[in-house]
């Protein structure tokens, strides 16, 4: 009997341990859990959702802390009808900045592709908030890259505005469309002032 219990809890310890450990991996660099394994995060907040066809969608995110702040990057594919999870991928943290959000998505030529918004300190008046364009593989998940996009020519600090709306992320005639406003840091009148930026999806984006 003893022997039995002692089997009994050493499997049950081995797999809390690799849920940690696959929770670790997402968390850390971004590895996509899929199937029965993928389940939306704590503390999850939906940013956008889009239809990527087939039946799925494409769900953006953040989750954050009981303060709604450390926001950290979800993308995840859902079934539309049933929101059963394909999969689901953390964006790693910049080193050394705040914190991130992933805010639009667009599936295009079998990736799909996340704008991910990251603020680069805890501070507002020291932090910038950056845009970087994430592609993952549409079928896994897996993180392709994750460039950040320069919505300027101007070389001094500045903070990037994308709002909500999928006219403010799309794609058009083989390109991505990225529509907002930005602001200089150290600008003490903070004019907004637009941008629009097109990158092309098969020169750029690999």
């Amino acid at each position: 009997m003893a022997e039995q219990f002692l089997r009994s809890m050493l499997a049950s310890s081995a797999t809390r341990c690799n849920e940690l450990t696959r929770l670790a991996l997402v968390l850390l660099v971004g590895v996509p859990l899929t199937s029965n394994a993928a389940k939306v995060p704590a503390h999850f907040q939906s940013y956008a959702t889009t239809n990527v066809g087939g039946g799925l969608s494409c769900v953006v995110g953040a989750t954050s802390d009981s303060e709604h702040s450390n926001e950290r990057a979800y993308v995840y594919i859902e079934d539309s009808k049933t929101h059963t999870l394909r999969w689901l991928t953390s964006i790693p943290l910049h080193a050394g900045w705040y914190q991130n959000r992933a805010s639009h998505c667009v599936a295009e030529g079998g990736a799909i592709y996340a704008l991910i918004q990251s603020d680069t300190n805890a501070t507002p008046v020291m932090s910038q908030t950056l845009i970087s364009i994430a592609k993952l593989d549409q079928g896994a998940g897996r993180i392709e890259s994750n460039d950040l996009v320069k919505v300027t020519a101007s070389a001094g600090a500045h903070t990037v505005f994308v709002y909500d709306g999928a006219e403010n992320f799309r794609s058009d005639a083989g390109k991505l469309v990225v529509t907002g406003e930005y602001v200089s840091k150290g600008d003490p009148a903070e004019i907004r002032k637009p941008f629009t930026f097109a990158i092309p999806i098969n020169n750029t984006l690999r």
